[in-house]
């Protein structure tokens, strides 16, 4: 089942590097069609997370009184308030959109900075 996995993974994306690098109609509409289904999936996988996170490691957090309960009852509310400004403002206002930008960009930055460091450490040990 595993090679059944990696061999529609790979026609998949094949298909749809074919389709942005030469322009065959027979590939447009199915490259097309593929993008939304990965879009469609990774929108469902990032809710399946946030609502795992939530509910599984920060609910459970504040319930077992875990000595860090403080962020998580901050993350549990930044949600809320993020979702309820996305749900009535629109996540295509500019406030909204400048509201996720502080955030996203200084978390993104960071994440960068800890890749950085990481591959900086993996190339040291490899010559080493």
């Amino acid at each position: 089942m595993k090679i059944v996995n990696i061999i529609i993974a790979v026609t998949a994306g094949v298909i749809v590097l074919l389709g942005y690098f030469f322009k065959v109609p027979e590939f447009d509409g199915l490259r097309g069609q593929l993008l939304n289904w990965a879009v469609i999936l990774s929108g469902v996988a990032g809710l399946v997370a946030i609502l795992n996170l939530i509910f599984s490691v920060h609910w459970k957090r504040i319930k077992e009184k875990h000595p860090r309960k403080g962020s998580s009852l901050v993350i549990i509310i930044s949600f809320a308030i993020t979702l309820v400004a996305g749900i009535f403002v629109g996540p295509s206002s500019p406030g909204f959109q400048k509201l996720v930008t502080h955030v996203q960009v200084p978390i993104e930055s960071s994440l960068l900075a800890v890749l950085s460091i990481t591959l900086v450490l993996a190339a040291f040990n490899i010559l080493q």
